[in-house]
């Protein structure tokens, strides 16, 4: 319990600012410090399952424009083939 003192300046720096309660040698210290690391991970988890998501369809998108510019290429290729014939 004593070492507890210890998680009030890295927390802080996290921007988690608890009352001194908390974080004191108090009832309850490591339910709040759980509570938060609980809170913290879930936020986190819907943060990199919403960036995932943005990049899988940016990464989509790019992947099919690719795809569509090398068409519209060939078909030009195809149409000055023609025209030299």
């Amino acid at each position: 319990m004593a070492g507890l003192k210890k998680y009030r300046l890295p927390l802080f720096f996290t921007g988690w600012c608890q009352s001194d309660d908390a974080v004191n040698l108090g009832t309850g210290a490591e339910n709040s410090l759980e509570q938060y690391a609980d809170q913290w991970l879930a936020i986190t988890t819907q943060q990199v399952s919403k960036t995932s998501r943005y990049l899988t369809r940016l990464c989509f998108l790019l992947v099919f424009g690719c795809i569509f510019l090398l068409l519209l290429a060939s078909r030009d290729l195809s149409t000055l083939v023609n025209k030299m014939k």
